[in-house]
């Protein structure tokens, strides 16, 4: 019941992301406050974990958030104290509370699309069946780097905002889009690669045996596709509003195969999976 309750949910966001981006390209729309930015990453964060709950267990739910709070936290704090992971960058007052200067906010933030990210990892790449042993470290590498590919891709789109919001500020500015206060550097995208990559890597060999078998499942692709999706239209209509395009041009290229790669596989397996039934319940007739 609950697994089915945030699949539903998740395609209810989808749909009102939708509908939001296209009112705000017919007719007109508001950029949200501080307050509702902060609702919706904490209801997005909950729907993950009851969604982790349901599907893998509490012990891996809370395990997953708790490496990625964990890690996003040590790897913010040395970015914004010490310029050591994603250059040189401070944050301001407006995420609210911060511990060693990392607003708490940005921390459980990360959870909300490396989650959707390591699912469509998982379903997109993965081979059915039992794993062979000698390649699953290998497997685990390549479906880890997926995972932090997929989660940056949405990055390129969302700090361009954060950095209009002044939310956080680039001390030396940087490469990337630089029309947009200064630019940022291209580091930042490589950190993002490389602690998504070391958030999701490690939660595989902690939680997942080499002898487990890979078993897909068309409704948490349909759960991963509808939240990753929902992530990527919410993210162009704030673009849209701020008139920044070129993130938005960026983001098609990036988020949005992804995107549709994710739904056509969903739709797919859907419809072999209801004809496999079909032909199934008509032979025991």
């Amino acid at each position: 019941m609950l697994k089915k309750t945030t699949e539903v949910i998740a395609v209810i966001m989808c749909f009102v992301s939708l509908l939001i981006l296209a009112k705000t390209i017919f007719f007109t729309g508001k950029i949200s406050n501080i307050t509702e930015v902060t609702v919706i990453i904490l209801f997005t964060l909950v729907v993950c974990i009851l969604h982790a709950a349901a599907t893998k267990g509490v012990k891996k739910a809370l395990g997953f958030s708790a490496l990625s709070f964990a890690i996003s936290w040590f790897v913010e704090f040395i970015g914004c104290n010490y310029g050591w992971w994603f250059g040189d960058y401070d944050y301001t007052t407006l995420l609210g509370i911060a511990i060693g200067n990392v607003p708490l906010l940005v921390v459980v933030s990360w959870e909300t699309i490396i989650y959707p990210s390591h699912l469509l990892a998982d379903e997109l790449i993965s081979k059915h069946g039992r794993q062979i042993s000698s390649r699953w470290l290998l497997n685990t590498s390549l479906a880890s780097l997926v995972t932090a590919l997929l989660a940056t891709s949405w990055d390129l789109m969302t700090d361009p905002i954060a950095v209009t919001e002044k939310w956080w500020i680039w001390d030396f500015g940087g490469a990337y889009l630089p029309e947009i206060d200064n630019g940022i550097p291209f580091s930042n995208f490589w950190g993002w690669v490389g602690a998504v990559f070391l958030i999701s890597f490690l939660y595989r060999i902690m939680f997942n045996k080499p002898s487990d078998p890979v078993e897909h499942n068309e409704n948490n692709l349909l759960f991963a596709s509808a939240m990753y999706t929902s992530m990527f239209l919410g993210s162009i209509n704030t673009l849209l509003l701020y008139e920044l395009y070129m993130p938005i041009i960026i983001g098609i290229f990036t988020m949005g195969p992804i995107a549709l790669i994710a739904w056509a596989k969903y739709f797919s397996t859907k419809t072999k999976n209801d004809h496999g039934a079909a032909m199934y319940t008509g032979a025991n007739e």
